[in-house]
């Protein structure tokens, strides 16, 4: 079936055959092959779903089960209760910094609102262990560290529960990780707003940051705020002028210059894309 599959073959030849299949041979490890092969032919998630998941459960520890978790993590339409495994695994499984990439394409699936609490803990057991160390990450697990940290600055933007105080905690973490954020970070468009900025902000409010204390952590993170699209940053310098009035930091709050040459908007349908894939800045 896989040969047939990445050959191009036409899908609903082999489709009864595969289900037929995996109700015997679904949960062997050499079902990943069928499995992969069926979802990147564009083969519909439902008619593996239950296989899939109960493979997952029985191989979680196989290294290849991420790769499946990325291609799932890729359809659109997912139920909370697959949403609600598939989050609880790639939080549980090992090489975390591989397996931030597969959290990170779970995309505005992270934003389910009945799913904050899992969301929440799982973003704790991939990224707590990464912060806690000394190393230094590739700029692509640096970019998708940043895509999770944006999504949970949404998951909990507003909130003043247990949630919102846990996201704080792993932002903080991920600003003090120096390994975190360098230079080399992929650019990632979509997720420079202005909710970046403003979390800062509330954290200097209730001291759980220090413009002394924190002063390496706030210039690493403003010199990537500077890296940011000259319309977004334009967005983001009334607030910089509102903390740098509001906490004394020399120089600090001039590491983001906004160039005039660089004002224009981008065409509507590109703002809205980002309000609706990380909901209004």
């Amino acid at each position: 079936y896989e040969f047939w599959l990445v050959r191009g073959g036409d899908k609903s030849t082999v489709r009864p055959h595969i289900r037929d299949w995996l109700v015997t041979h679904g949960e062997i490890a050499q079902a990943r092959f069928v499995y992969k092969a069926w979802l990147e032919a564009g083969g519909e998630f439902v008619m593996i779903e239950s296989s899939v998941l109960r493979w997952m459960e029985r191989n979680q520890a196989n290294a290849d089960s991420i790769f499946i978790t990325r291609l799932i993590a890729r359809e659109k339409q997912l139920s909370d209760q697959t949403l609600k495994r598939l989050i609880a695994w790639t939080g549980t499984m090992p090489e975390k910094d591989k397996c931030v990439i597969s959290f990170s394409q779970l995309g505005k699936h992270l934003l389910t609102p009945s799913l904050r609490k899992e969301v929440a803990a799982a973003a704790e057991q991939l990224l707590t262990p990464l912060f806690g160390t000394d190393a230094q990450f590739n700029g692509y697990v640096q970019g998708d560290i940043a895509i999770v940290i944006s999504y949970l600055l949404s998951l909990s933007r507003g909130q003043i529960d247990s949630i919102r105080e846990r996201v704080d905690k792993l932002f903080i973490l991920w600003l003090r990780c120096p390994g975190a954020l360098t230079s080399e970070m992929k650019r990632c468009e979509n997720i420079q707003r202005l909710e970046w900025v403003n979390r800062v902000g509330d954290l200097l409010e209730t001291r759980h940051l220090n413009v002394d204390r924190d002063r390496s952590p706030l210039e690493r993170f403003f010199r990537w705020v500077d890296t940011w699209e000259g319309w977004r940053k334009s967005q983001i310098i009334s607030k910089i002028e509102s903390l740098s009035l509001r906490f004394h930091a020399p120089y600090l709050w001039n590491l983001v210059h906004l160039r005039p040459q660089f004002h224009h908007q981008p065409s509507r349908g590109r703002r809205h894309e980002d309000q609706k894939q990380f909901g209004r800045y």
